[in-house]
């Protein structure tokens, strides 16, 4: 199965491998719950994409084993010469008669991992726009012949109003500083609802007791493992899921 943006290629194979039926469906809730939701239980083999979280949920549900893979790392598909949907689809179906521990599955998190991780993101996403507007005064004050000292990024908008320039340039460099008033605003909410959240449960609280590891950290930990149990020891959690979690708390 082929997962695209507004529709998804699917190629059916019997047992022995012959094409039982092409065909799309729209890449809706709507579109994927009609046609599988009428199916008997099987194995759906799916390329991974931004829609994956959602459709996997959505077909598990409906009773079906799905596995996702990254095609990447299924030459097949990544050296396929003949690349397109209606191809990819087939590669896929017959792909989905192997174990599926030959595929190297792509793990795909809980809704309650996603939904945490996405609200890490958005803050992150505020954080770095604030920098870059920062950035854009200070480079701007510079060319004028201005310098503004250092302070701490919260602390820019009061910085800024102690500063004396021209009044045109204060005029246009003025709307990057509500903008970054704005994001501040935001960003401190985010930050008392996650703060909040990482005091309030054990797992969190456990974890900020390692030194140096703050609630941001501890949450972004807790939504990259997701589900301990996917993991046979601690050691196969790697360096990867500590160096995700500092990431995502920047």
């Amino acid at each position: 199965m082929g997962d695209h943006l507004r529709s998804t290629e699917i190629c059916e194979l019997s047992e022995k491998g012959k094409v039982l039926e092409r065909t799309q469906v729209p890449t809706t809730e709507s579109g994927l719950r009609s046609y599988f939701g009428r199916r008997r239980r099987r194995r759906i083999v799916m390329e991974c994409g931004g829609s994956t979280p959602w459709t996997y949920r959505l077909l598990t549900e409906l009773g079906h084993e799905v596995v996702v893979v990254d095609a990447r790392k299924i030459r097949l598909i990544a050296e396929s010469t003949l690349k397109c949907d209606r191809v990819d689809a087939e590669i896929l179906a017959g792909l989905s008669r192997l174990d599926p521990a030959l595929l190297q599955p792509v793990y795909q998190r809980s809704y309650a991992a996603q939904e945490l991780r996405t609200r890490l993101k958005v803050r992150q996403s505020l954080v770095r726009s604030r920098a870059k507007l920062i950035t854009t005064i200070r480079g701007s004050l510079r060319a004028h012949g201005y310098r503004l000292g250092s302070c701490a990024t919260r602390s820019f908008v009061a910085r800024w109003a102690t500063v004396e320039v021209e009044e045109s340039l204060g005029q246009a460099l003025d709307p990057l500083v509500e903008t970054i008033a704005e994001l501040s605003a935001r960003i401190e909410g985010l930050d008392r609802e996650l703060r909040a959240e990482a005091r309030s449960e054990e797992l969190p609280v456990r974890l900020q007791e390692i030194p140096r590891v703050g609630p941001l950290v501890a949450l972004s930990f807790i939504a990259w493992v997701d589900r301990p149990e996917r993991f046979s020891t601690s050691r196969a959690v790697g360096p990867s899921g500590r160096a995700q979690a500092s990431v995502d708390a920047e």
